[in-house]
């Protein structure tokens, strides 16, 4: 796979996906224009997994719903078809399912009850991540409507807050960074620099996230995953999000970089949706 930026001649950019180890096709780009693009700094040659977080990263940014669910399906595409993302168990499931009346009956039930059962999860999840905020004095806000977001505020860091969320309505690309009260307000290089360091490094950032990183499976998407809803059931998912969200603040409080996030704060505003 290779990204060409710039054109060559009248030629536009060119993104090229080709099958996983065989080279650019010379029917898109010639040899000696693929060296000339090399030398130039415009040509990058990349692979699946790279592709699937950039799209992460734009799905992010985007605000149109039916434009999510087009990159949902497409980041569900590549994992599948060349990533090695097998669904084997899923089909297992539903070939014993399929196997007699009575499975299948049981099997469209429990399907009947999926939204509520993940409802119920959820409701769990928030009242352990409640009760685990008030002990170590934070603020644990709920966003509705559908759960697509939960923050923390720090005592010490009143204009900024740690956020987990999805980027869409059925629980998929999840994620958590540090997040603007607001986007008037600056980005802390310093504050970056620290948890790329101690936490996560990475690129991601927007005018509203200022550090971020993406789950990885099966923690990215909830609506294709058991995992995670097995993991609220056992507590283990309220244990994963403290735990992060300790690392995130006891890095900064031993940098004393808490105080950059602090000062008089303007009302909560809710980012737009990714």
């Amino acid at each position: 796979m290779y990204a060409l930026f710039g054109t060559i001649g009248t030629q536009p950019p060119t993104l090229e996906l080709p099958n996983l180890g065989k080279p650019p096709s010379p029917d898109s780009i010639s040899e000696v224009d693929r060296k000339q693009a090399e030398n130039d700094g415009r040509f990058i040659a990349i692979g699946y997994p790279q592709l699937i977080d950039w799209l992460k990263d734009c799905r992010r940014e985007c605000q149109a719903d039916r434009v999510n669910t087009f990159l949902n399906e497409f980041i569900d595409y590549i994992q599948k078809q060349f990533v090695g993302i097998e669904m084997a168990e899923m089909q297992e499931v539903v070939n014993i399912a399929l196997e007699r009346r009575e499975t299948l009956e049981a099997a469209l039930e429990i399907a009947n009850t999926r939204d509520q059962i993940h409802s119920v999860l959820l409701d769990q999840l928030q009242q352990e991540l409640n009760d685990r905020a008030d002990a170590l004095g934070w603020t644990l806000e709920w966003v509705i409507p559908q759960h697509r977001c939960i923050k923390f505020w720090h005592p010490q860091a009143g204009l900024y807050f740690v956020i987990f969320e999805f980027s869409t309505q059925r629980h998929s690309g999840f994620s958590y960074s540090i997040c603007k009260n607001n986007t008037t307000l600056p980005d802390l290089p310093d504050v970056r620099k620290c948890l790329n360091q101690n936490i996560f490094h990475t690129d991601g950032k927007t005018r509203w996230y200022h550090w971020y990183r993406n789950f990885s499976a099966p923690y990215d998407d909830w609506s294709i995953n058991t995992q995670p809803w097995l993991d609220i059931q056992s507590g283990a998912m309220a244990e994963m999000i403290m735990e992060k969200t300790q690392a995130i603040y006891t890095a900064l409080g031993d940098a004393n970089l808490l105080g950059q996030l602090s000062g008089n704060a303007a009302p909560p505003q809710n980012p737009p949706a990714p």
